[in-house]
């Protein structure tokens, strides 16, 4: 019975990392996030790639196809990378693991954030931030469908660190149930809602029901070990 209970709460513990990506707050609601990027053609000698660290999951930036940003799970840190296509191959041909924090076994306490001061190979650049997502909007706001043009710039190497890669928004547009555009000036409150967040998950849950479920799956087996036998 103890190791049925075990199972049950290890199920549980794998099962809730999964489960509370689709669980919302009251008041707000799903939408779908499309994210292009308009300028790939402004640099030719690099191949861009989306890296989601946190399933260690690569896959190319093509024109005009929206970013492939993984199973969109709000733990997911999502980076551009840019590689030198001539050293492409010679790399792996795709981002690797080791040059992010996150996934970066070697490195017990990495942490979320710019992956600088990480082995990173020459000509290859990183975006100092992550790709905006956003996963859910109010209840009150019209938007089904958000659209968001990305731009990629490339920052020189300074003081400040090495040099990498700038996301800048350059264009967006929101649409209605029905697919058609909403007017954002008729709307400005449920934009400025929607601006504000990107998915309203209670953080608590994240880390709560997987500490319950190892914590229980402890207690029995304490409870096991001080059980005396007849």
């Amino acid at each position: 019975m103890i190791r049925r209970n075990s199972l049950a709460l290890v199920l549980l513990a794998l099962a809730s990392l999964h489960a509370s990506a689709d669980i919302l707050l009251d008041g707000y609601k799903r939408i779908e996030h499309t994210i292009v990027v308009d300028n790939l053609a402004d640099h030719p000698d690099l191949a861009f790639f989306t890296f989601v660290t946190f399933l260690g999951y690569a896959a190319p930036i093509l024109p005009d196809k929206p970013l492939d940003i993984g199973n969109g799970n709000q733990r997911n840190a999502i980076y551009v990378v840019g590689i030198p296509r001539d050293r492409l191959q010679a790399l792996g041909g795709k981002p690797q693991p080791g040059w992010f924090p996150e996934v970066d076994e070697s490195r017990p306490g990495s942490h979320r954030g710019p992956p600088f001061g990480f082995p990173i190979p020459e000509g290859v650049l990183i975006s100092s931030t992550e790709v905006p997502h956003i996963r859910a909007a109010s209840q009150t706001d019209p938007t089904e469908h958000l659209i968001t043009n990305l731009a990629i710039g490339l920052e020189p190497a300074s003081a400040k660190g090495p040099a990498h890669l700038v996301l800048r928004e350059v264009g967006e547009d929101r649409l209605d149930r029905a697919g058609k555009p909403i007017n954002r000036q008729a709307d400005s409150a449920a934009d400025t809602a929607m601006s504000a967040v990107s998915d309203p998950s209670p953080a608590w849950l994240w880390a709560g029901l997987p500490l319950i479920a190892l914590g229980g799956i402890a207690f029995l087996a304490l409870r096991k070990r001080g059980t005396p036998r007849p």
